[in-house]
This record gives C-alpha cells, sequence and structure tokens, in this order.
C-alpha cells in the first residue's frame, strides 16, 4: 500500500498499520453517509478533503472515496465536549 494521504488524523495510524480483518475496521462509509452522520452536505466534505483540511482520514479504494467507521469514531470521540466540572479526573 501507498502512502496514507488522508490529513485528518495527522500523526495517527498509517494505513498499512491497521488491522482490517477487526471487525471494527471493516466497516467503511461513503461520502454521502458520513455527512448524513454529520448533517452536513457531502459537497462540504468533499471540498476540505480536496483542500487537505479533511477531519478523518480517507481511503482510496478501487477508485471511491471512503472513510473507516473507527477512524469516524476516534474523531468524534477527541472533539466530545464536556460540561465544566465532568469528564475531568
Amino acid at each position: 500500500m501507498g502512502r496514507n494521504k488522508g490529513h485528518g488524523s495527522r500523526g495517527s495510524q498509517k494505513a498499512t498499520d491497521i488491522d482490517l480483518s477487526d471487525e471494527a475496521f471493516s466497516i467503511f462509509l461513503t461520502t454521502n453517509q458520513l455527512a448524513q452522520r454529520w448533517r452536513v452536505k457531502a459537497h462540504t466534505l468533499i471540498t476540505k478533503r480536496s483542500a487537505g483540511t479533511g477531519a478523518v482520514t480517507h481511503y482510496k479504494l478501487g477508485g471511491a472515496v471512503r472513510y473507516l467507521l473507527a477512524d469516524i469514531e476516534r474523531y468524534e470521540r477527541s472533539h466530545r465536549v464536556f460540561p465544566q466540572g465532568e469528564g475531568d479526573d
């Protein structure tokens, strides 16, 4: 596999480091599915991805762009906002 060209997960795992036999790493979403999940327009995701400012690493599989669900969930968790006083250990 070549370089991981996704820009949303700078410094995280390379695509070649992912064990796709694990079910959590075998579910991919299309751009439209991710847009529905985040309630944004697909065009917004496409524009950000093209500019290199996309939030989540994407994969080109057979010419189609896909987003790994595990990457999406990791991004969502990392952007979770706790009310003041909650989530502090």
